[in-house]
């Protein structure tokens, strides 16, 4: 029997309790018994009905929570706006296991806590040739005669991420006349020749440090200027 099978059943005994047998658990078993519907069951519903007064389902208080919501705050101000942290060293410091932090973040936080990972090592002959080539040639067309960055001259070179190369992305920097590096183009992980990624990691450190939070986007703004500022000191 279904859930809401269950619930048409409980309904259809408790109206026949209340409208036709006088409030009778007796005579409502009597005729439900002749429906083929076990005594037990007829028993149950009643028991429940004349206890909180409804057939539905309520809810249940299922495993208490290990932390408070006290401690809750704390874990969310130690996580929030920050990567690479250790649940395993939350759990310890919390008192709890690693595997309760996580659970706890995701069912009663948006806080999504997102594992730090190196990036892959270049292992691959071919992959190292690729990006050796292409370096070169990114930097042949980059420093030739200086055409770039002056009198509004620039190109765009994002990393290989999928998103970047999609097709809406592609026809916004055609329809903008921005260039932009191809993707066959494109060295793959050479963090060496991308130092932009170095400030945009420093600068987000600085963005967040002490867990500070941005109260709106006047305010991050604010911020990014600031410690961007800071980063030439």
């Amino acid at each position: 029997m279904t859930r809401g099978e269950r619930e048409a059943l409980s309904q259809r005994i408790c109206n026949f309790y209340i409208d036709s047998s006088n409030n009778s658990v007796k005579t409502t078993v009597n005729y439900f018994k002749k429906q083929n519907i076990p005594q037990t069951t007829i028993y149950n519903i009643l028991r429940k009905y004349r206890q909180h007064g409804t057939t539905k389902y309520l809810p249940k208080s299922g495993r208490p929570y290990k932390i408070s919501d006290k401690q809750l705050d704390g874990l969310v101000k130690s996580v929030n706006n920050r990567c690479g942290l250790s649940q395993r060293k939350l759990g310890r410091r919390f008192g709890v296991h690693h595997s309760t932090i996580s659970r706890t973040l995701r069912k009663r936080t948006s806080v999504v806590i997102r594992k730090r990972r190196k990036a892959p090592k270049m292992n691959s002959e071919d992959q190292e040739s690729r990006a050796r080539k292409n370096c070169g040639k990114m930097y042949r067309k980059l420093l030739r005669g200086c055409d770039y960055h002056h009198n509004g001259n620039y190109l765009f070179w994002p990393d290989l991420a999928s998103a970047h190369y999609s097709n809406l992305v592609k026809e916004r920097l055609h329809k903008k006349n921005v260039p932009f590096v191809a993707c066959q183009d494109n060295p793959p992980n050479v963090p060496q020749a991308r130092p932009i990624e170095t400030v945009w990691a420093l600068l987000e450190r600085k963005l967040y440090e002490n867990n500070w939070e941005a109260k709106n986007l006047d305010a991050l703004a604010r911020r990014i200027k600031q410690k961007a500022k800071e980063l030439d000191q």
